[in-house]
């Protein structure tokens, strides 16, 4: 670690030995140990922040963040704005992460706006995907996630009891017994009822899924199938069923016997 300091105040290797420390901090002893060494040269790393090399401006913030030198807030978002190297970018914000970047909140949320409203080519999107994510967890760190309590509305709605084969029948006449229409579903049963919290008295089925309505089978072609989805009635579902007001955070799973191009895709 002395050796890899040394040289890098004096500017030799300054991209590695700023990867090399970084790898060298994982525990908090030597992480304390690195602070120590530092102590005095803190202008100096955040500095690095403006090298020609981009790999550098990235080591630099991911150390700066890793040290957590909050005075370097203002500099990290400074070095983030101006940024022109896409794959940078997402590396100013997981270092801010680590801060106190709260004052910043409004920034990077208007930054998220402006990225969400941005059309990119097949060469940018994965950078952009990688800015949004990160910050996303950012903003998320300061303004938490708007959580929804389950509410049935006394309505009908269809679900799906996802089960094994052999259990089908099982579940099926377990679901008769409540009074509520059921019939057997290759995933399992297919259940129409205005009380879905009773259905977990059931202890037979794997997985409650909430099938949505589409106009006609949706497409084997990715841009097709997201335009049907959209047009579906899964944000009707998911407000009628829920209390709060608020956006709903989701993950998107892709299952189907296909190539990991074309699940990817």
């Amino acid at each position: 670690m002395k050796n890899a300091v040394e040289e890098l105040l004096k500017k030799e290797n300054v991209r590695t030995n700023l990867s090399n420390l970084r790898a060298m901090i994982k525990e908090p002893a030597a992480k304390k140990k690195l602070s120590k060494m530092l102590e005095e040269h803190h202008e100096f790393v955040i500095s690095l922040l403006d090298e020609e090399d981009a790999k550098t401006r990235r080591n630099a913030a991911l150390l700066i963040g890793d040290l957590e030198w909050d005075e370097a807030v203002d500099k990290l978002y400074e070095a983030y704005e101006k940024e022109t190297m896409l794959f940078v970018r997402s590396s100013y914000l997981d270092a801010l992460f680590s801060l106190q970047a709260e004052k910043l909140v409004d920034k990077l949320q208007e930054r998220m706006n402006t990225i969400l409203n941005t059309e990119f080519t097949t060469e940018t999107r994965k950078h952009a995907e990688e800015e949004l994510r990160a910050l996303r967890k950012l903003l998320i760190k300061y303004q938490g996630i708007t959580r929804h309590s389950f509410s049935e509305d006394g309505k009908y709605h269809d679900v799906v009891l996802i089960t094994n084969r052999n259990h089908r029948e099982i579940v099926r006449r377990q679901v008769e017994e409540k009074e509520d229409t059921a019939k057997l579903h290759p995933l399992g049963v297919l259940v129409n009822t205005s009380r879905i919290n009773r259905l977990f008295e059931i202890r037979t089925f794997r997985e409650m899924v909430f099938p949505i309505h589409t106009e006609g089978l949706i497409s084997a072609e990715p841009e097709e199938a997201a335009k049907a989805l959209w047009e579906a009635d899964i944000y009707d579902i998911l407000t009628s069923l829920h209390k709060e007001e608020g956006p709903f955070y989701y993950r998107i799973d892709c299952k189907g016997n296909m190539e990991l191009e074309e699940r990817s895709r």
